[in-house]
């Protein structure tokens, strides 16, 4: 049974169209297992006529949804939708379905995309099989597409997906099913018509473009018009497509597939022995690039045959061997190089330092600020000079190189750093006299600038350690005050034993006429709710227009984008309109549109399980992904708190046992948080108790930098150092930076929600 969309997309109608539902034997049907509370009962299959009637299949269809068990969800269940876990949500069935509410035909289409997810197909369509006419069943017919496409049943596929009309990703991913099935089915010019179409909307025929969360994967939509073409006896034309996704879509699984078929018939794309077959390779690698995949780009064209002695072969290889992270051999390049620019020279001296040979990097540098005086390259080289001093631990010797540094460029771009470090090898050296004054240089000469925070802290801990306990007090507060979104405020908090009162978030104000009435509006409240998130901001964003004509019309948004999971989208709507963190005095529906936090309570108290701060998860979303669920970095880490897929996978089955997992799960909210807090929990873990206080900076730079390396910095020390102390003296430049700001984010969730009262102290 199957129903076509007629008409636009906000007032729909539905008429059934007659299609045989052809069902696997019994043998071949998965079970969904609960684990310990149960398993769900199956339902009974209901034999069809062979050919039977519109009318037959009709009332059929409507005696098989109302006939359902019962499977509505509370509120407790849809929690754990939107947390991603099926398995305890299905466990918690109660009550009687409700398919004639917005929300009751929602929680059937999280129910259906649980078991399809599980491999369930009978109880996934059955699930998605929503009452004709009602609000969400052309999401139904998506799901239920999906299940028949699975078992095969192509034709079923067709006629649920020809005239069905969603928006946004769910559309394009509808359109791309279609066109597999009429390709599997044996329509292959009307599959190819489809997926040509399709390629060409959303920018998915672009170089590297990944698959849509939710919507359409371009790879794959190639992957089927050589299918396609294969199969109407059209090899030929096949070979360029499969070549396409080879070298615009390496990173799909697609790649391989296509390279084996090419390969089978006589095309290996990896033979780079003639031009043809260069040409490939090189293309490829261009993509991977622009991707920031440079080892794999590098490890591609290095069996190229080359000419060693051109000039622009070797400028290149030099810059990829460089971004490749492979130093030793960019060093070789770069000193290969005839005539190096200044910027050359740099990554020259600049790879060297990271193949561990400080000298001969320093006699780069000089040799550089030397030739280049008065220059912004001669300038940073002279600067690096010193930090290699630093950076080796070398901090007796650091201080007069920087000392020179500044000597020479008076208005160096890096005095800033270079007074910091002074100082900071100062206090390093037990020259606390020293230090103090060299911080005061710091805050009088560079007060504007990020490290000005860090100078004043340490001038407040120089006075603690002096037995200054006053003045102690007075530059912790005062730190506070100048500097409340820095790391160094949560440190001075730390240090003052500062709390912030636990805050209840105020009610959004009621929605304008023009939105609540509006159907889409009860329809994405309804998907949000249980987790349906890519749908559930598809029915959401043509809305916004009308909410900026109001205050409360953007805050009502902003607050159900944040149930639907775009939370910059919620930022956007009361940009302009947000309070300063600090002087807040209540946490208002505006200040938690401001500061967003993912999967709200339910995340925070995840937290304080896991042993950590409440509000540690909303800082490193904001530090990894700027709250976008739906990010990806150049080396393959997804979602808010970009979790490289082989760690997930390894962390999935502590937290949702045997249920199935892709790593395209990470792009859902719930399913990251849950994952990332739960990696969280594992480095608070291994290193509480490793610092003489809070452990957060140990796991927060643990995070970033990976634990190995933590236990490398804690071992540079004799007993556990003070937090603060190791955050300074953390190895990575970038991990260092990255505590920081980790930490003024968390200080600012703690000024607009204050600290959850069951926080252990000590987190």
């Amino acid at each position: 049974m199957s129903w076509k969309i007629h008409g636009n997309w906000k007032a729909w109608t539905v008429r059934p169209v007659s299609t045989h539902r052809r069902l696997p034997p019994r043998s071949a049907r998965r079970r969904y297992t609960l684990g310990p509370r149960g398993r769900l009962p199956r339902l009974p299959v209901l034999p069809l006529a062979s050919r039977p009637s519109g009318a037959l299949v009709t009332l059929v269809s409507f005696l098989l949804v109302t006939a359902l068990p019962a499977h509505a969800l509370n509120e407790a269940s849809r929690a754990d939708l939107r947390f991603g876990d099926c398995r305890t949500a299905m466990a918690d069935l109660s009550g009687p379905a409700a398919p004639e509410t917005v929300q009751g035909q929602a929680d059937s289409l999280a129910l259906a995309r649980c078991a399809l997810s599980a491999g369930n197909l009978d109880r996934a369509e059955e699930w998605a099989a929503l009452p004709p006419g009602s609000s969400l069943s052309p999401y139904g017919m998506l799901l239920q597409a999906e299940a028949r496409l699975e078992r095969k049943d192509y034709s079923g596929t067709v006629a649920l997906l020809t005239d069905l009309d969603l928006p946004g990703p769910a559309g394009r991913r509808a359109r791309m099913l279609l066109g597999m099935a009429q390709v599997k089915m044996g329509a292959h010019m009307a599959g190819r018509d489809t997926l040509n179409a399709l390629l060409g909307t959303a920018k998915l025929s672009n170089r590297g473009k990944l698959a849509e969360p939710g919507g359409a994967d371009p790879a794959e939509i190639r992957w089927w018009l050589a299918q396609g073409a294969i199969a109407r006896g059209e090899p030929h034309a096949a070979i360029p497509v499969l070549e396409k996704i080879w070298t615009w879509n390496p990173t799909s699984s697609r790649s391989a597939d296509a390279e084996r078929w090419l390969k089978e018939n006589g095309v290996d794309v990896r033979d780079g022995t003639l031009g043809d077959g260069r040409s490939r390779i090189r293309e490829r690698a261009r993509t991977l690039e622009r991707l920031r995949l440079y080892k794999e780009a590098l490890a591609l064209t290095e069996p190229l045959p080359r000419r060693d002695t051109d000039p622009k072969t070797i400028r290149q290889m030099a810059k990829l061997t460089f971004r490749a992270k492979d130093y030793p051999a960019a060093v070789r390049w770069y000193a290969a190089i005839p005539d190096p620019t200044p910027e050359e020279r740099f990554d020259h001296a600049l790879g060297m330092s990271r193949t561990g040979d400080y000298p001969a990097a320093a006699e780069l540098y000089t040799a550089l600020y030397q030739s280049l005086p008065n220059t912004k390259p001669g300038d940073t080289a002279s600067y690096k000079v010193g930090y290699l001093a630093y950076d080796a631990g070398d901090v007796e010797r650091a201080v007069p190189l920087f000392r020179a540094h500044l000597q020479r460029y008076p208005t160096s771009q890096h005095a800033a750093e270079a007074r910091w470090f002074i100082a900071w090898s100062l206090y390093r050296s037990g020259k606390l006299a020293e230090a103090d004054q060299a911080m005061s240089e710091v805050l009088s000469q560079h007060g504007r600038t990020g490290l000005a925070a860090g100078a004043a802290y340490w001038q407040a801990r120089i006075a603690d350690q002096q037995g200054r306990a006053d003045a102690a007090r007075d530059g912790y507060q005062s730190v506070r005050k100048r500097w409340p979104l820095s790391g160094y405020a949560w440190f001075a908090s730390w240090r003052l034993g500062e709390t912030f009162p636990s805050r209840a978030v105020a009610a959004a104000p009621p929605a304008p006429t023009a939105m609540s009435t509006d159907p889409r509006w009860t329809r994405g409240l309804a998907l949000a709710t249980v987790g349906l998130d890519d749908w559930a901001q598809t029915e959401l964003a043509p809305l916004t227009a009308t909410a900026r004509q109001s205050t409360d019309g953007r805050i009502a948004m902003a607050h159900a984008l944040i149930l639907a999971g775009d939370y910059p989208g919620a930022q956007s709507l009361v940009r302009g309109k947000c309070p300063s963190p600090h002087r807040i005095t209540s946490a208002t529906a505006t200040a938690a549109a401001c500061h967003p936090r993912p999967l709200g309570t339910a995340a925070a108290q995840s937290a304080l399980d896991n042993g950590l701060p409440a509000h540690l998860p909303f800082g490193i979303m904001t530090a990894e992904s700027a709250l976008k669920p739906h990010v990806t970095s150049p080396v393959g880490a997804r979602g808010l708190m970009q979790l490289m897929p082989e760690v997930a996978t390894k962390i999935q089955p502590q937290v949702f046992g045997d249920q199935a997992f892709h790593p395209d799960d990470l792009y859902r909210p719930g399913v990251n948080a849950a994952l990332g807090i739960a990696e969280l929990g594992s480095l608070h873990a291994q290193f509480g108790g490793r610092l003489d206080g809070p452990a957060l900076p140990a796991v927060i730079a643990g995070y970033n930098g990976g634990p190995e390396a933590v236990e490398r910095w804690l071992g540079n020390f004799e007993q556990p150092p003070a937090p603060d102390r190791f955050a300074e003296d953390i190895g990575y430049t970038e991990t260092r930076r990255y505590v920081r700001r980790v930490l003024g984010y968390l200080q600012t969730y703690r000024y607009v929600y204050g600290d959850a009262a069951l926080e252990a102290p000590g987190g």
